[in-house]
């Protein structure tokens, strides 16, 4: 029929074992429609007939389009609303400071980024370690540009950062001065190899939050995280040093967050294992996610098994919260899930329209959710930056901020802003500038392959949430009965 794009209603389809729905993208809600409505509108956005015809072969959608659903009403511009802020806000709300104590490690894990030598998409552990006066003087800037954060916090990131724990304990005594007052907080990330008595105490005297990396029980832990010999498993050690720990300090445990990286190599129930031999766990403090492979040449794509066991036990989640579930059936990587699902589902409010400048992309401020100083006092938006990469270098502690690279990363959906504009699943991306830099520029072909993936994973979340409907409409026909 020719129709043009501005006649075309803003939507994306899903067809359900149960039914058949339509996002509207300007409304920000999914609708069940009927199975003629929902053919009928497939051709309408296939541009196959016209609005005239679609209303008169499915009346349902006349009605729809007159309570103000199907619109095709796109946004005109891209762009952050942050952009003419973000000047004074880099000046007083810093939400965070990591500091890169050390690029040197006592492990060498298989998916590690820095463990990589076959790219040089990333650095490459090494001997680099942070000077005290380089230490203290990113303490003084971060004092300065979070006076307006209520609860500052400072964590330490390596390589292994325990390796310079002595560094860190002055950073921590001179912090404290310096933000004498204040509600000032730590965390660290660490491998818990050098976790001793004395590290421990440290961080209990300190109110240190604790991340602690276990991938599961010792087969699949040992099968990726290995020492610097790239051979001996760590997964006893690792055990031993928080059993003694929490033996002698109990409250250690609250403190201590465990990451899990699953790698989709292995069995997707196999970390429950850990939380069933292992006490010392806490599995109601342990995050999980997939391998990135954003940095890493090793194939670790997922077996056809795992995705089938993974999707049944992301069922087995969203099915939990209408009746009751062992947790013991809901693995850390779906559980994980189930909350970020849930918190993006609060997060979902209807709208009237899509405003006309909008900012699909990632998930923060350059320089204010968080701040990375690496060993060198070179600035970065985060510790999952390339410090290979210019265009992701956001200033230093000689300079300060470098508002234009700021700038740069926070519009870089302009990259490509018709692709952005039409995008059904703008409102759900979470396309972040360091998945698309390419050295010293954004690589357009890498942003259409996060694009997919965005496009995928907004597909999945609106799944989940047409299939928490349907559970719910079976289990109230059940409770009818």
């Amino acid at each position: 029929m020719g129709a043009s794009l501005v006649d075309i209603p803003f939507v994306h389809l899903i067809q359900t074992p149960m039914g058949y729905y339509v996002y509207d993208v300007n409304r920000n809600e999914v609708v069940c429609i009927t199975k003629n409505a929902y053919c009928v509108l497939a051709d309408w956005v296939g541009k196959k007939i016209d609005e005239n015809r679609a209303f008169s072969l499915a009346p349902e959608l006349l009605r729809l389009n007159a309570k103000g659903y199907l619109s095709a009403n796109r946004p005109k511009e891209i762009a952050h609303g942050m952009a003419q802020f973000l000047p004074e806000k880099l000046k007083t709300g810093v939400q965070q400071l990591t500091l890169q104590v050390t690029q040197n490690c006592n492990f060498r894990c298989r998916y590690c980024p820095y463990s990589n030598f076959e790219t040089d998409a990333q650095r490459s552990h090494t001997n680099e370690k942070m000077t005290l006066d380089t230490a203290l003087c990113a303490i003084d800037f971060y004092f300065d540009h979070s006076r307006g954060v209520a609860a500052p916090l400072v964590s330490f990131y390596g390589g292994e950062p325990l390796l310079e724990f002595p560094l860190i304990k002055e950073v921590v005594k001179y912090s404290k001065k310096k933000f004498e007052g204040r509600k000032l907080r730590f965390n660290i990330t660490t491998n818990g190899s050098i976790l001793t008595d004395e590290v421990v105490e440290f961080f209990l005297a300190n109110d240190f939050d604790v991340t602690i990396s276990i991938d599961g029980p010792r087969e699949i832990h040992d099968k990726n995280r290995r020492l610097a010999d790239c051979k001996t498993g760590t997964f006893d050690m690792v055990v031993m040093n928080l059993q003694q720990a929490i033996n002698k300090h109990p409250e250690f445990q609250e403190k201590m967050m465990i990451n899990m990286v699953v790698d989709p190599k292995n069995d997707v129930d196999c970390s429950k294992a850990l939380f069933v031999e292992y006490d010392v766990f806490n599995r109601d403090r342990t995050m999980a996610s997939v391998v990135n492979t954003h940095y890493v040449a090793e194939d670790f794509m997922a077996t056809q098994d795992f995705l089938t066991k993974d999707n049944y036990n992301q069922f087995i989640a969203l099915f939990s919260k209408f009746r009751d579930v062992d947790p013991e059936y809901i693995p850390p990587l779906n559980k994980v899930r189930l909350n970020t699902f849930e918190s993006n589902l609060m997060r979902m409010k209807p709208l009237e329209k899509l405003p006309d400048t909008i900012a699909p992309g990632g998930p923060c401020v350059p320089g204010i959710l968080r701040l990375f100083v690496d060993v060198k006092g070179r600035f970065f938006p985060c510790e999952r930056c390339s410090e290979t990469s210019d265009i992701m270098n956001i200033g230093d502690l000689g300079t300060g901020f470098d508002v234009e690279r700021c700038l740069r990363l926070l519009n870089v959906a302009q990259l490509a802003p018709n692709e952005c504009k039409n995008c059904w699943a703008q409102l759900r991306c979470n396309v972040c500038a360091a998945q698309i830099e390419e050295g010293d520029h954004f690589s357009i072909e890498k942003k259409h392959q996060c694009c997919r993936g965005v496009m995928q994973q907004a597909d999945d979340f609106l799944r989940d949430k047409i299939a928490m409907y349907e559970i719910g409409l079976i289990e109230r026909r059940r409770k009818a009965k």
